[in-house]
């Protein structure tokens, strides 16, 4: 867990998968938030909880637990199939990810591919 310190202010960044997409930048992980807590006023750090945000396609964003608890339909797509879409051309859905990150990965994508 890096903790990074710039202008008197800490940046304590935990990432519970080995990969953050667009609009999946941070997924709760009770476990990780609460050894944050936990350590924290020894590290002289505040921490700031991270919901687990789904999309649905009766509500939009809601919260895992809202979802659940009103069966909402939650929409998903792996990383994987993220991937494949990207270098396929195909159409990323913008609950997913932005059009302007999308372009960007695109034109990564195609650098490396030259």
């Amino acid at each position: 867990m890096p903790c990074v310190r710039s202008i008197g202010a800490a940046l304590f960044h935990v990432l519970a998968q080995a990969h953050a997409l667009p609009c999946i930048l941070l997924h709760s992980c009770p476990t990780l938030q609460d050894l944050a807590n936990k350590h924290a006023a020894e590290l002289n750090m505040q921490t700031v909880p991270s919901l687990n945000i789904a999309y649905t396609e009766e509500r939009g964003y809601v919260t895992a637990d809202v979802a659940k608890a009103e069966n909402l339909h939650v929409l998903n797509l792996s990383g994987t199939k993220f991937r494949q879409m990207l270098r396929a051309g195909d159409d990323i859905p913008e609950w997913f990810a932005f059009k302007s990150v999308v372009q960007v990965l695109r034109e990564q994508i195609m650098s490396e591919a030259n």
